[in-house]
């Protein structure tokens, strides 16, 4: 079982061994070494949906996009790695984030979102007409990053 979140009390990011009943952590990734649940927070605040309530938002907003730039964006700040010591790595100028200054996180999704929706939030009113740009921007966040394929989850 996977679980995501922004920060966590302690990790962002754990995967669970479950057997009978019984949880067991494999792997547990602190917030300091990047956060997709961050990512998701702030780049749903540029899409207009608030960062708390957004990636729930945006997860219903997914299916109704499909693969475009903004995918092909989200790819180049995030890596997945499932072979190394954490499962993914969020990356800035193509080096790994790692922070442990709360004040430097905000700045640093900010600025992936900012390249990724390709400015400070995407020109679309969230209670109007459907956006097909901010769908597309909400099947990136949320379509397997995996190379070669196009599944997506939530």
């Amino acid at each position: 079982m996977l679980t995501v979140d922004g920060s966590g009390e302690y990790e962002s990011t754990v995967i669970w061994k479950v057997r009978d009943g019984n949880f067991e952590p494999i792997l547990s990734m602190y917030p300091s070494y990047g956060s997709l649940g961050l990512l998701y927070e702030w780049t749903t605040h540029g899409l207009g949906l608030g960062r708390l309530e957004g990636p729930g938002k945006a997860m219903g907003l997914a299916p109704y996009g499909e693969r475009s730039k903004y995918y092909d964006k989200l790819r180049e700040f995030v890596k997945v790695d499932p072979e190394g010591d954490e499962p993914y790595a969020i990356l800035v100028n193509g080096k790994k984030v790692k922070t442990k200054n709360w004040d430097k996180w905000g700045s640093i999704y900010t600025y992936v979102a900012e390249n990724v929706i390709g400015g400070k939030s995407l020109n679309w009113n969230p209670r109007g007409e459907l956006s097909k740009d901010a769908a597309n921007v909400a099947w990136g966040l949320y379509a397997n990053p995996t190379p070669g394929s196009t599944t997506t989850h939530g």
